[in-house]
């Protein structure tokens, strides 16, 4: 008999794009799954019409917006599945998604963590991510596993990676009742991130399962400034490296920071980006993220 597959989806005001990855869902080809999407206050009718066309889904309404950490959180504490599937849901999943990921966990035994090849939804053959990415732990850089490359085959082996997209992660329950559930603290940006290198301590390992595909609605010729990403990223990358480097190796990241990588991110947003505004968020961000 087939194991059961948690499906957490969170959804804000993103109406258009849910609705249309619950119906590639409905092409999964393993059928013993649940899908749980929870609504962080959504004002867009969002929950009137999946309570409406969607009966067999379990809802879940929050009252506000309480983050990507937490929201997951919910899902996962009211799912019932062996395995569990965070699921962006501005996405549309391949027909195999879940048996590929199911079947590279199953034969990994010390396997943890899986996450798909995701291609740009509008650039169907180029690869958004390959599982997931790379952390450099002197600059603090986490950069995307095979990002922006079109696909010609050269990324067809399970590999490990240093962390899995939240976009798309998949893995066994008993990992949070293991490690815990994803770090609420960081609200948006580096939860995954904190929450897989949490799980690689452990022992586990995290795959990229080539065979498991899917396709996310991102934008893949142009770089969104706003201030909510600017701060996040910035504030919850010095708080992901204090908690897992030592003094060292943190007063190093600093080091280089404040020398090299500051100058370079101000030149980026003023002459590369023309986003002055941006500045504000981004310095607000370091001065959080060091308190």
């Amino acid at each position: 008999m087939e194991k059961l597959v948690s499906i957490v989806t969170l959804n804000w005001n993103g109406k258009e794009v849910l609705l249309e990855c619950l119906e590639s869902l409905k092409k999964l080809d393993y059928s013993n799954y649940e899908i749980i999407v929870v609504d962080n206050g959504s004002t867009d009718g969002s929950c009137e019409i999946l309570e409406e066309n969607y009966p067999e889904i379990k809802l879940i309404k929050n009252k506000e917006n309480v983050g990507v950490a937490m929201g997951n959180n919910i899902g996962i504490k009211h799912s019932q599945g062996d395995y569990v599937l965070l699921l962006n849901n501005d996405t549309i999943v391949d027909s195999h998604l879940l048996k590929e990921l199911l079947k590279v966990l199953e034969n990994q035994k010390d396997g943890g963590v899986v996450g798909p090849k995701i291609y740009y939804y509008d650039e169907p053959q180029k690869i958004w991510a390959a599982g997931g990415g790379r952390i450099n732990w002197l600059t603090g850089d986490v950069r995307l596993f095979g990002g922006d490359e079109i696909d010609r085959g050269q990324y067809e082996e399970i590999t490990d990676v240093d962390y899995v997209s939240g976009c798309a992660l998949f893995t066994r329950r008993e990992l949070f009742e293991k490690i815990g559930y994803l770090d609420e603290i960081y609200f948006a940006y580096f939860e995954e991130t904190d929450w897989c290198v949490r799980a690689f301590k452990e022992g586990y390992r995290l795959l990229y399962a080539p065979q498991a595909k899917m396709w996310h609605k991102v934008r893949s010729s142009s770089r969104t400034i706003n201030g909510f990403h600017e701060y996040q990223m910035t504030r919850n990358m010095f708080w992901f490296l204090k908690k897992h480097l030592d003094k060292q190796h943190y007063r190093n990241f600093l080091i280089y920071f404040f020398i090299i990588k500051l100058w370079y991110k101000i030149g980026v947003y003023l002459f590369y980006d023309k986003e002055f505004k941006a500045l504000k968020p981004f310095f607000k961000g370091i001065i959080d993220g060091i308190n």
